[in-house]
């Protein structure tokens, strides 16, 4: 019975032996490589042995004069190769230990974030992990004490940088080194994206030489829960009485979805405001951000009117865009009703906590002369001179300064217009002038002349549309031309009414 119990035994010992054995198929492969490795450095080993035994022996041999310095140079030669051949073998060995433990080296990408800061600027954070199989490589290196493989599983000079799928750096810095990273150690990278993305390549250069890369997806986060707006163009110029637009952009780098109002802040009341959808130009009031929808475009609208205050005008005038939350939206606009609709001050815009922009427009008054006289034609004698009652009316939204009046005559004729000249013309108020003009003697027929104003807003210069006015001149008539075209028609008359009674008597 005891006899059948060893024999039992010694079956079922490689299996219990393989049993116990919990390494991994890669870990066993490893080891068989490196029992090869070892095998080789040994046989090398051996042969040195035999070849330098043999080399001591041949050269006491030539000592003695009993081998040929040939046989001695022969042996000298297998002697160094056998010596290259030992050192080979200790550097393949060296390799494959190695080599095992490049494949336990790992570092994992435990998070990865993008967030948009108060400068507007995209950031990403990349936090990494020298998570090396440390326990891979002691069950391959039983031989070795833990905290050299650990030493030796620590990262050097890593290089880290952030790549497009086509390859391109679209972050700066364009490399991060990080110096040491030890086992289980975590450190955080921080780049500025220089185009938005939602997706990227991290690149890491290993200090051994290897290169390895990781698609990831990044997480948008938001600093704050209100979203970001910009806009390409924050000042705008624009006349009364026209429109002017702004392109605006909102982003919320957030995970949840929440709606925002949207408020024009700062703007005079005469000033429409309409928030519109460039695709399809419907006015929106609220917009969604958040997981679903991180950025939308608008389009800020302001309807500019005719007439405004002359103290708004050529001056740049400052205002906000605001997105809030609904709830906070409805006590923004009752506070704003309980002021009388004033602006709020940055404290108190800063105490919501809203998304804004800070945006310009410049008013530009509009400068407009315009004429109108009481009669157009007059007639006088050769020689003679008419008056014209003509009044200059500033029908802008500028004061004009330096108004100069003229006139354009046909050669000979004289001009007078009194006044000529104006220091101010404020908006709305008019200039009346007395312009008499004297013909020629000698001269007959109908002639037109042109009235001609210009005055400045600032640099600008106004010119009025010219105002034509006509003259008629005729000589008057003599005393027997006169008595001639008399007895004409009584003649004329005389005749018409003889014959009319002839006619009636028949």
């Amino acid at each position: 019975m005891n006899i059948l119990r060893l024999f039992l035994a010694l079956l079922l010992l490689p299996a219990l032996a393989w049993a116990k054995d919990l390494r991994t198929r890669e870990q066993r492969l490893y080891a068989v490589k490196v029992r090869a490795a070892q095998w080789e450095v040994d046989r090398k080993e051996l042969a040195l042995q035999i070849r330098q035994g043999e080399y001591e022996e041949l050269r006491d041999l030539y000592a003695e004069h009993i081998a040929t310095s040939d046989q001695l140079n022969q042996a000298l030669a297998a002697h160094q190769q056998a010596k290259l051949a030992y050192e080979q073998a200790l550097l393949a060995l060296e390799e494959t230990r190695l080599d095992f433990l490049r494949e336990a080296t790992h570092i994992a990408i435990r998070h990865a974030r993008v967030f948009r800061t108060a400068d507007d600027r995209h950031e990403v954070e990349i936090t990494l992990e020298n998570a090396s199989q440390v326990e891979t490589a002691m069950a391959a290196n039983p031989q070795q004490p833990r905290p050299r493989l650990e030493a030796q599983l620590a990262l050097q000079d890593l290089v880290v940088s952030l790549r497009n799928p086509a390859g391109l750096l679209i972050a700066e810095p364009y490399q991060l080194t990080l110096p040491q990273l030890a086992l289980g150690e975590s450190q955080t990278l921080r780049f500025s994206l220089l185009e938005d993305c939602q997706s990227l390549v991290v690149s890491m250069q290993l200090p051994d030489g290897r290169a390895e890369s990781s698609h990831i997806a990044l997480r948008r986060e938001a600093l704050h829960g209100q979203p970001q707006i910009t806009t390409p163009q924050s000042s705008r110029e624009a006349e009364l009485n026209t429109k002017v637009s702004y392109q605006l952009i909102l982003e919320r780098l957030a995970e949840d979805e929440a709606p925002f109002a949207l408020i024009a802040e700062g703007l005079p009341a005469q000033i429409g405001v309409a928030f519109l959808d460039p695709a399809t130009e419907a006015e929106v009031n609220q917009v969604p951000l958040g997981a679903q929808n991180i950025r939308q475009q608008l389009t800020l609208e302001l309807q500019l009117p005719e007439t405004l205050d002359a103290a708004l005008l050529d001056r740049p005038l400052s205002f906000r865009v605001l997105a809030l939350e609904p709830h906070v939206f409805q006590e923004f606009s009752q506070a704003r009703r309980r002021t009388g609709g004033q602006a709020s001050p940055p404290a108190g815009l800063a105490a919501l906590q809203a998304g804004s922009a800070e945006l310009e427009l410049v008013l530009r008054g509009t400068g407009e002369l315009e004429w109108w006289s009481e009669t157009r034609i007059q007639e006088i004698e050769p020689g003679q001179s008419a008056r014209f009652a003509v009044r200059l009316t500033n029908t802008g939204s500028l004061d004009l300064e330096g108004v100069a009046l003229s006139t354009s005559l046909p050669a000979g004729w004289s001009a007078a217009l009194y006044p000529d000249t104006l220091a101010l013309l404020p908006a709305g108020e008019h200039l009346r002038t007395t312009l008499e003009v004297g013909a020629p003697a000698g001269v007959q027929g109908e002639y037109e002349f042109r009235l001609n104003a210009a005055g400045y807003a600032g640099k600008r210069r106004v010119e009025a549309g010219e105002k034509a006015l006509g003259l008629r001149v005729e000589a008057p008539l003599g005393w027997r031309r006169g008595l001639a075209l008399a007895t004409a028609v009584l003649l004329l008359l005389g005749g018409a009414i003889a014959f009319s009674i002839r006619w009636h008597r028949r």
